[in-house]
């Protein structure tokens, strides 16, 4: 089992000349998807919301708090879910599924599914 930790809470500092803060339960997804020929058919960079999840979660390997990141846009989304362990402070990544449209598959490969 894979699962890889991030070692902080997800959170985007700011700062300005005058003021700095930190929002809380974000951050920022980078995502690049690369065909057979390590050519890039889909990259994504953007600020995500750190939510907890609208249905129970249960997972037999990790005790703590359920979260997940969403992203979507007209080529595809991606959901990712993390677990926070409080007696370690920090997250787990169990699961990162990808998604892509069918019409950004058809016209990357000039299929027609």
């Amino acid at each position: 089992m894979d699962h890889t930790i991030v070692p902080k809470k997800l959170n985007l500092p700011w700062k300005t000349d005058l003021f700095k803060n930190i929002i809380q339960d974000l951050c920022i997804v980078d995502v690049v998807l690369l065909d057979e020929r390590k050519t890039p058919i889909w990259c994504i960079s953007s600020s995500v919301s750190v939510t907890q999840p609208h249905h129970s979660m249960v997972s037999y390997d990790y005790d703590g708090d359920h979260y997940s990141i969403e992203y979507a846009d007209s080529r595809g989304k991606i959901h990712i879910h993390l677990i926070w362990i409080p007696d370690n402070k920090h997250y787990v990544i169990t699961c990162i599924e990808v998604y892509i449209s069918l019409q950004a598959v058809n016209e990357w490969f000039g299929t027609s599914y």
